[in-house]
């Protein structure tokens, strides 16, 4: 069992000394220009930040972001602590990253260092400060605590830290490894040095095998060991040849075995180490002129390396490469296999080279056929079928060499499209159907056809571009006309559109590590079939439906070569991710359909310009999606402190910014969002920020995705819930407040009105009142008596003053009905009604009567009174005083301040006439429902003086 381990992790080993990981620069500004990195590490968020010569960098995939910061000085130094990150600078400054994307610097207390910070780190929620040459800072709370060679260090010389499962804590330093655990408060130190095992003093990077105790330490100059964290003993690998790859700057593990270290002469180095016989194998990949100081590898698997001229990413845990020689062509490559020993063939024209996986031996040309080759098949003997056009059939086995396949007709000169094979079955298809063949697998000279499978036996076509036989014992068959049949048991299974399957040309079909069989179409693009119906993969990030060749790998993942690139499924994610032509390196892949091959550990090899790409199984559930982050919240513009969730009802104006991190195909992103609460449907966009204005108050949700892809399958998400408070009007307290104020309101204005209603009763009453009395008045028989007797002694002296005085009388009834139903009147319309009483009682009295009106025409025009109280007054005056030309009677009318007043000469009559003083009440009264003014009257002076409120 053991020796068995021992000759699969041998052939392993080979196999990756054979393999090449793909490497692409990344410039972290426009101008290409070299920006030394020289730390690197990952948020939560899904960010990248870089410390550089230049400052704090964070990168997401697309786009290098250098934040604003008050030190200036190259930053050394990065580390994550409770979600914050932090930065240490050459100058032994120390920042951390605010919520504005700024760096803070952080100002300890007690004690604060001045030399380069090495690394940062955090363990137990604590920030530890590594230094070059002042020792350990350890900063809680805002205080600082200082362990140096005072306090037992063996060097202040510190470069890396890392924790043991019992809380001891390993420092790199320029003396070994220190040990360092408290005791009754109390530092206790052990040192471990050259004495103790280790090949170099200088330890300068210390990294924890996960689940295992075990770290591994990188030294100055004499490469790797291994800390066992349990025994406290050093492991010492032994390397072939010796380290010779320089001071190791950076160690990145992997699993238990395996590893990626970084060196200062440019070295990125993958190294298997086998615990049961400590051989560390190293695959040295070098990248001239650079000196490699960090390592991080992201969610999607990309490995980048922090250099001296910026950033480099590595391919090299999921896909690699084999580099071929000059005379390679991608353009010849026609077909291709593995065999069970991991030999890969490959046909170029009609030549078959083969070429072991497990070195770097070139390829060697074993066979030429008389044609051209169409297609390869190794057997379970590792014995290769090859399949020409316009020959037949030919086999290669290293014990009888190249052999034509005889005595089966259909295949003599046939032009063969592809062969498989089942447990005792050959099948081959050809142009016209498929020939399945017996074979037992001892003596290939020995085949007997069995039957043939075309149009008419129920393939539904002759022409198969390709067999696939699956882990079921079924066999696929890619038709030209028919879409995909399944052969099983004797009996033949076709789909058409009611399935979902709508192409009838099928080129290729495959299946995965999950039993769904997929089938590359010739406008349709790719379907899966999930045992029951074909889903089509269209929408899910394909960079272009024209597929030529589809394979699979052990670990799930479905390799598909298209005009414009590759693409490979990532089940865990549900997602393609893409290889465009000139990524990575990748200038072109092959058109031939179904040109791929998978060795026996479920590695799938497709050709591209420069040789042979690998695409490797992938154990890890590495996560293609793009992860997601709302950047920041903004209120009418202003942005609002991270996690506020509770905003007033005015603060109601509310913008989002929100960015995608993709590092598995950065040039594709799709957004949606919506704010649950407010609208339910989703909104694609392409944008990055979104605003929503005049928001009702309420709780809301705003949910935002991103994906490759317009379908968001499986997309992440972030999420932002927050609440718009109700305005004060909206509550309880205020609305019962409004209740009780609008009744109250409601019960004065219902009294108000009534007393109103009341007043306007009272005052209509009045006016009839007074209209009726100064009605009888004016029709009584003595007014009448005496203003006909004075038109008729005017008809026989003075016609034309006869007509003229009928006109004012006429006037005078005329005015005194129009008036008749107003509470007030202009004084210039008063004074009206008064000229045309004044006429007739002039043409009575002569100049016995003389009235004298001193009003200006602005307060004629602007100021009013009662209607008709003037006439009133005046006839009044008339009426209970004498008037003759031995005593005339003298009325004044005029204006003091906001008062009309009216008097006359006092002198009565001796008989008093009946009614006398009630219009004077009746006056009053209607003032008295109009105003609060007050009207006087009485006898002054020997004058009787009334005085009327001018409104």
């Amino acid at each position: 069992m053991r020796a068995g381990l021992l000759i699969i992790f041998s052939l392993v080993a080979l196999v990756l000394r054979a393999q090449k990981p793909f490497m692409q620069d990344a410039w972290l500004n426009e101008q290409n220009i070299p920006v030394k990195v020289n730390a690197i590490a990952r948020d939560g968020k899904g960010y990248h930040w870089l410390a550089t010569d230049a400052g704090l960098c964070r990168f997401n995939g697309r786009s290098f972001v250098l934040l604003q910061d008050s030190v200036h000085k190259p930053a050394t130094a990065l580390t994550v602590l409770r979600g914050v990150v932090f930065v240490g600078y050459s100058d032994g400054s120390i920042g951390h990253v605010n919520d504005e994307n700024t760096v803070v610097r952080v100002r300890p207390k007690n004690a604060a260092p001045s030399s380069s910070i090495t690394s940062l780190h955090s363990f137990g929620g604590v920030l530890w400060i590594c230094t070059e040459g002042e020792g350990i800072f350890i900063v809680v709370n805002g205080n600082s605590l200082v362990l140096n060679t005072t306090s037992g260090l063996s060097d202040n010389f510190v470069y890396t830290l890392a924790l043991l499962p019992d809380n001891h804590l390993l420092a790199g330093t320029d003396k070994g490894i220190n040990e360092l655990w408290l005791r009754e408060g109390k530092l206790q130190v052990r040192n471990y040095t050259m004495a103790q095992g280790l090949p170099d003093n200088i330890v300068r990077v210390i990294k924890p095998i996960a689940g295992t105790g075990l770290y591994w330490c990188g030294m100055q100059q004499a490469g790797l060991v291994l800390f066992d964290g349990s025994s406290r003993k050093i492991i010492q690998p032994h390397v072939e040849q010796g380290w010779q790859w320089g001071q190791v700057n950076d160690i990145l593990p992997v699993d238990s075995t395996r590893a990626w270290v970084v060196t200062e002469e440019g070295y990125l180095l993958e190294t298997s180490f086998n615990h049961a016989t400590h051989q560390l194998d190293v695959v040295a990949s070098h990248m001239p002129g650079k000196r490699l100081k960090g390592l991080l590898i992201g969610r999607s698997g990309v490995i980048r390396i922090a250099t001296n001229t910026g950033l480099t990413l590595v391919s090299g845990e999921y896909m690699r490469y084999i580099d071929m020689p000059a005379d390679y062509k991608l353009g010849d490559i026609q077909a291709m296999t593995c065999d069970k020993q991991n030999n890969l063939w490959y046909a170029s024209g009609s030549k078959l080279y083969t070429m072991p996986l497990g070195n770097a031996q070139s390829p060697h040309l074993v066979a030429q056929l008389p044609g051209n080759i169409t297609c390869l098949y190794a057997d379970k003997d590792n014995r290769v079928w090859i399949g020409t056009f316009g020959n037949g059939v030919w086999y290669y086995d290293a014990d009888n060499g190249l052999v034509a396949v005889k005595g089966i007709v259909p295949l003599q000169n046939e032009s063969v499209l592809d062969i498989a094979g089942t447990s005792d079955r050959l099948w081959v298809a050809g142009l016209n159907g498929v020939e399945e063949i017996y074979y037992s697998g001892i003596d290939p000279r020995h085949l007997e056809l069995l039957r043939q499978h075309n149009k008419n036996s129920g393939v539904g076509s002759d022409y198969i571009y390709q067999l696939y036989p699956d882990s079921k014992g079924r066999v696929w068959m890619a038709t030209d006309g028919a879409g995909v049949c399944m052969y099983n048991e004797g009996r033949y299974a076709r789909w058409d559109s009611t399935s979902g399957m709508t192409s009838k040309v099928v080129y290729s079909v495959v299946e995965d590590a999950f039993g769904n069989i997929w089938a590359a179409t010739l406008t349709d693009g790719l379907y899966r079939f999930d045992g029951d119906k074909w889903i089509s993969m269209r929408g899910l990030g394909m960079q272009d439906a024209n597929v030529s060749t589809i394979a699979a790998n052990a670990s799930g993942q479905v390799v598909v070569v298209n005009a414009k690139g590759v693409d490979i499924w990532y089940p865990q994610s549900g997602l393609f991710r893409n290889y465009p032509h000139k990524t990575f390196g990748i200038d072109s892949a092959s058109s031939v359909l179904k040109l791929s091959a998978r060795d026996s550990h479920g590695n799938v090899y497709i050709p591209f310009e420069d040789g042979f790409i690998v695409f490797k199984n992938v154990d890890k559930r590495y996560d293609i999606r793009p992860a997601i982050t709302i950047s920041s919240t903004s209120v009418f513009f202003e942005p609002v402190p991270s996690g506020t969730k509770d905003f007033k009802h005015d603060q109601n104006h509310i913008s989002f910014r929100f960015e995608g991190i993709n590092f598995a195909n950065p040039e594709r992103l799709h957004y949606r969002y919506k704010l649950e609460g407010y609208n339910d449907r989703w909104i694609v966009t392409n944008d990055e920020s979104v605003t929503f204005p005049q928001l009702p108050d309420g709780d809301y949700t705003f949910r935002v995705q991103a994906s490759l892809n317009d379908m968001f399958h499986k997309a992440s998400e972030a999420r932002y819930s927050f609440t718009i408070a109700r305005p004060f009007w909206k509550h309880a307290w205020f609305i019962m407040l409004v209740t009780f104020f609008i009744g109250g309101l409601t019960v004065v204005y219902v009294r108000l009105r009534e007393s109103n209603l009341r007043k306007v009763s009272s005052l209509q009453r009045e006016r009839m009142m007074f209209e009726y009395e100064h009605l009888k008045s004016q029709v009584n028989p003595h007014f009448l008596f005496n203003s006909l007797n004075t038109l008729a002694s005017l008809i026989e002296e003075d016609r034309n003053a006869a007509v003229d005085y009928t006109t004012h009388l006429s006037d005078l009834y005329r005015n005194m009905l129009s008036f008749r139903d107003k509470d007030l009147i202009s004084l210039e319309e008063e004074w009206e009604i008064l000229e045309n009483y004044l006429f007739i009682q002039k043409s009575r009295f002569g100049e016995a009567l003389r009235v004298h009106f001193n009003v200006s025409d602005d307060i004629r025009k602007e100021r009013k009174i009662v209607p008709l109280a003037l006439q009133l007054l005046v006839e009044n005056a008339i009426k209970h005083n004498i008037v003759s030309m031995l005593k005339p009677l003298d009325i004044v009318i005029e204006t003091i301040e906001d008062s009309l007043v009216v008097k006359n000469s006092y002198q009565p009559k001796l008989s008093k006439e009946k009614g006398a003083g009630l219009g004077l009440i009746n006056i009053k009264k209607r003032y008295a429902l109009l105003s609060k003014k007050h009207t006087r009257f009485g006898i002054r002076n020997n004058e009787y003086v009334v005085t009327l409120p001018l409104l």
